[in-house]
């Protein structure tokens, strides 16, 4: 089955300040506890040595039934974020998560992250330092959602003097082992990437997003659009930027070759390399030239040409956008981002936007009560606003 792109009827904004302003709008709903958050901090204290790299999990524990979203959004929700407080000279890779589940809850679609669930990073420590007396901080942001929804945050530290006080090495390792594989390591995959083309854009400028796939020798996985009902497609998210576009209606993909499956028709079907093209454009005037690296997620099931197929996998990489000042040369795409193939609206999906939106006070309030209406007429509450 193909998962259109479409516009989110609902934009995720301003959900706290929709049920402040509309609490009459959850008065018929059942009372539920409210969502209790803890995090946590864990170090492999093996790894805490001066110029080394250690693995630093993020232990999030969300009360049931309660759920919170993935750094990629799709109709509806906030990203789950942490922000660090670090010792000087000290840094982190951005996280990665383990593998969300795409729900769906009044003809919304969302990739939820519920329970205990464990990011990772990786925590980089100067030549110079002097781990037994750094602390570790981190502050959780998001959004706990079931028949409503609620902000919430946590906050943990972690004395790395004390990383060994209860370390459980078992525990630790298959936290790790949960992980989402990197695309350069997914199953069924020889190999694969993201990488913006050209690397450098200038704000007014485009260029594109190139996802390449390196399909296993003896294996394909299915077109953006298989062809037939129940297959998997392959499918491509990216995580939003205000002001960075992302034309997916017009992704370009590889022309795919067909394969007669008796009683059910013709699959469409991908096998060698696959290179997944998005344009995009800077189209923001006031853009901050810098660098930007954006979370891509790569969802896709592989099969063997006699038909056997295996479990789908989600697989994640970052990609890394430097935008340069309005009016500065960039650098040309290649042949890759510039060669059409197959344009078309497919499988490959917008996210729903991510970034905060800049809006005037009566906007604001227009939106509230456009929402208030909605929420009192909806039989759930959703992180929504038109």
């Amino acid at each position: 089955m193909t998962r259109r792109t479409r516009p989110s009827l609902l934009r995720p904004i301003l959900p706290g300040l929709l049920m402040l302003a509309f609490p009459a709008a959850t008065s018929a709903q059942p009372a539920q506890p409210p969502p209790k958050l803890n995090l946590s901090l864990v170090a492999d204290p093996q790894q805490l040595a001066p110029g080394g790299a250690a693995d630093l999990a993020v232990v999030f524990e969300l009360s049931p039934p309660w759920h919170m979203y993935y750094p990629i959004l799709l109709d509806t929700g906030l990203p789950t974020t942490v922000e660090w407080t670090l010792p000087a000279g000290f840094s982190v890779e951005p996280l990665r998560f383990p593998p969300p589940t795409i729900e769906e809850l009044a003809g919304l679609e969302y990739l939820a992250l519920s329970g205990r669930f464990v990011a990772f990073t990786k925590l980089h420590i100067p030549a110079d330092a002097d781990p037994g007396s750094a602390v570790i901080r981190a502050k959780a942001n998001g959004l706990a959602c079931i028949e409503q929804c609620v902000l919430v945050s946590a906050e943990a530290e972690l004395k790395l003097a004390d990383a060994a006080s209860g370390f459980d090495r078992k525990r630790f390792e298959q936290d790790r082992a949960a992980l989402m594989p990197l695309l350069s390591e997914a199953p069924y995959l020889a190999g694969g990437s993201a990488a913006f083309d050209p690397p450098k854009v200038a704000v007014g400028g485009r260029g594109a997003l190139v996802v390449t796939l390196k399909v296993s020798p003896g294996l394909h996985i299915q077109d953006r659009d298989p062809g037939i009902e129940g297959l998997i497609p392959t499918q491509v998210f990216v995580e939003s930027v205000n002001g960075i576009e992302f034309d997916f209606e017009h992704a370009r993909w590889p022309q795919p070759h067909t394969q007669t499956i008796e009683g059910l028709g013709t699959a469409r079907l991908h096998s060698g390399e696959v290179k997944i093209v998005i344009p995009l454009a800077i189209t923001d005037a006031k853009f901050e030239p810098g660098k930007r690296t954006l979370r891509v997620l790569v969802h896709y099931q592989a099969c063997t040409d006699a038909g056997v197929c295996y479990a789908p996998v989600y697989a994640e990489t970052f990609a890394t956008l430097e935008v340069l000042p309005a009016g500065s040369a960039q650098p040309p795409a290649t042949q890759a981002a510039s060669t059409t193939t197959q344009p078309a609206a497919g499988a490959t999906r917008a996210p729903a936007t991510g970034g905060g939106l800049s809006l005037g006070v009566l906007q604001i309030f227009l939106m509230a009560f456009l929402g208030g209406v909605i929420l009192n007429v909806m039989t759930c509450v959703l992180p929504v606003i038109s």
